[in-house]
């Protein structure tokens, strides 16, 4: 799965990546990333669905894209930006994550820093990705 979350990573990174990552499991409706908190990991779905959801106006709670599923990365936006997560992450039935700690990946980009270029582009390329599908929600395309 860590090479589906990071399609620009070579087999070595994968390999090591996988080597070091922390396997976690959440219950259905257990919050695996709280809105507003600082991302110490990157998360990758192994099994299973997350919910992207928002609460706004005191009461109301939206959902941003989802159910995202195995192969999918979690906390990508406050692991780059260092600010708190923009939505909360919701369990939808059992998930299992793989957890990438912030420690590690430092050390990996100190070890070999062509491996930043190969992560933040995957990130990237999957920020952008996320991008289009929310404006296509919120813009659908119409007649020019």
């Amino acid at each position: 799965m860590i090479k589906r979350a990071f399609p620009s990573l070579i087999d070595s990174d994968v390999a090591t990546l996988e080597e070091r990552c922390e396997q976690r499991t959440f219950v259905s409706g257990q919050t695996v990333i709280q809105e507003g908190s600082i991302a110490e990991a990157l998360y990758v779905i192994v099994r299973g669905k997350a919910r992207v959801m928002r609460n706004f106006l005191d009461n109301l709670t939206a959902e941003f894209t989802g159910p995202l599923g195995p192969g999918d990365l979690l906390g990508e936006i406050s692991f780059i930006d260092k600010s708190g997560a923009s939505a909360r992450i919701v369990a939808d039935g059992d998930v299992t994550v793989v957890a990438l700690p912030k420690p590690m990946i430092d050390a990996m980009i100190e070890e070999d820093t062509a491996f930043a270029g190969r992560l933040y582009h995957s990130i990237l390329m999957t920020l952008c990705m996320r991008l289009r599908k929310t404006n296509m929600r919120v813009l659908p395309p119409g007649d020019s």
